[in-house]
C-alpha cells in the first residue's frame, strides 16, 4: 500500500533530482523519514535553493 507520505516523498525526490541532478544517498534516506509537514515545507522552499547544500540545513 502506498501512503500519502510516501507519495509526497517520491514527489520531493523527483523535484530534487530535476533541480540538482543527483542527491546524495544520505539525503534520500533522511527525506524518506521526514513527516508530511516537513516534506510540504521543503517542496516549497526547494525552488529558492541555489545549491544542494542548502537542502542539508533542512534535514
Amino acid at each position: 500500500m502506498v501512503t500519502n507520505n510516501k507519495l509526497q516523498c517520491l514527489s520531493l525526490l523527483y523535484v530534487i533530482s530535476k533541480k540538482f541532478k543527483k542527491a546524495p544517498n544520505e539525503f534520500i534516506e533522511k527525506i524518506r523519514t521526514l513527516s508530511s509537514d516537513i516534506i510540504d515545507i521543503l517542496a516549497l522552499e526547494i525552488f529558492d535553493m541555489q545549491d544542494i547544500k542548502n537542502l542539508e540545513k533542512h534535514l
